[in-house]
């Protein structure tokens, strides 16, 4: 005698009854929320730039330049494009960064954000000190205290401070706007020079020249010369103050039209020659 056993067949388990379902519905609803808070959300989308400490460089182009730099894409797929100005995707440092390349006028560049649509950007621009000429391009540029190149001038109409260099210490690539044109430590002599002597005896100087790996020559706008010794602060101190001296208690100003030069490179000594009897 057989047996006939039935299996009664479990009824399948719809899925709104799982509970994986609804904790995965739940995290793709906050997914979904979060990513369009964070990237499409009309509130934190930037609609404001406001600049700051530019003189120089036009807020028109600082403005647009950071626009586009707001300006993020997140697909591009055949034809499909999608991009977002949130200020959540905003990175402040690699913005200032893309304004540093694109104006080289800009020493310093600060970006900060004001939620919920602003970004704030501080710039401080560089100073010159003097007119360089590079020798090989034959262009002419502006260049600050740490001797980078940042303004192209018309070499047919220079003025202010020219400076030269005719040693060869320096083996850079053809100079160009944002590049090293002289060595920086030549730069920052220049500028504590020009500034000690401008300030102190209202002396100013026409052009400097860099002779050698040791000298450093500069021409008054009276026509006379100082020769500096080359180098770091201390060396520069030094020298400064021996012309202080000099310029205060033995070279009055009547008498500066006739010199002829101050070398100030012996190192406890300066040598003045006011004749035309004096050799270099």
């Amino acid at each position: 005698m057989g047996f006939i056993i039935h299996h009664r067949i479990k009824p399948k388990k719809p899925l709104y009854k799982k509970l994986w379902f609804w904790f995965f519905l739940l995290f793709l609803t906050l997914s979904s929320t979060v990513v369009y808070f964070l990237f499409f959300c009309p509130n934190f989308q930037v609609k404001n730039i406001e600049i700051f400490g530019n003189t120089e460089v036009s807020s028109e182009d600082l403005y647009d330049t950071l626009m586009q730099c707001s300006h993020t894409g997140l697909m591009n797929l055949w034809n499909i494009k999608l991009a977002s100005d949130s200020i959540f995707l905003v990175d402040a440092n690699d913005v200032a960064s893309q304004v540093l390349n694109k104006f080289p006028e800009i020493e310093i560049a600060l970006l900060t954000k004001k939620f919920p649509q602003t970004l704030i950007i501080n710039v401080k621009e560089r100073e010159p000190i003097g007119t360089f000429c590079d020798p090989v391009s034959q262009k002419c540029f502006l260049i600050d205290k740490k001797g980078i190149a940042f303004q192209v001038q018309d070499k047919s109409a220079l003025s202010g401070t020219i400076v030269r260099q005719t040693e060869l210490d320096f083996t850079a690539s053809v100079v160009d706007l944002g590049k090293a044109a002289i060595l920086e430590q030549n730069a920052e002599n220049i500028y504590k020079i020009q500034n000690f002597l401008k300030e102190q005896f209202d002396i100013v100087i026409k052009d400097f020249n860099i002779r050698s790996a040791m000298r450093l020559d500069a021409r008054t706008s009276q026509g006379w010369h100082v020769y500096f010794l080359r180098g770091d602060d201390d060396v520069i101190n030094l020298q400064l103050e021996k012309i202080g001296i000099l310029l205060e208690r033995e070279i009055a100003p009547e008498r500066r039209a006739n010199l002829r030069y101050i070398d100030l490179r012996p190192k406890d000594r300066a040598i003045i020659c006011d004749n035309q009897a004096c050799a270099d």
